[in-house]
């Protein structure tokens, strides 16, 4: 079952952060329904909604061992049908 997919991460800026995440989401998902990134002084925080997950347990595992690697604080949650 395809599930819609929220992802919120913040951690210290550095160049191209932003188009080295985009890909690592891609992976596992078909597509990103939106995408937000601000940097704020030494700081970058982006928040991406991802229509539908496939594998949710695969786009958590290489998105957190991809955040590990450059340091990034992650917090990932499917969407709930209200």
């Amino acid at each position: 079952m395809q599930q819609p997919m929220v992802i919120s991460a913040i951690g210290g800026d550095r160049e191209s952060i932003g188009h080295s995440l985009t890909p690592a989401i891609l992976d596992c998902s078909n597509s990103i329904k939106e995408n937000h990134m601000l940097s704020l002084e030494s700081e970058f925080t982006m928040l991406v909604n991802i229509p539908a997950v496939l594998h949710i347990s695969n786009l958590r595992e290489k998105f957190m061992e991809f955040s590990n690697q450059i340091n990034l604080d992650e917090i990932m949650e499917t969407v709930k049908n209200s």
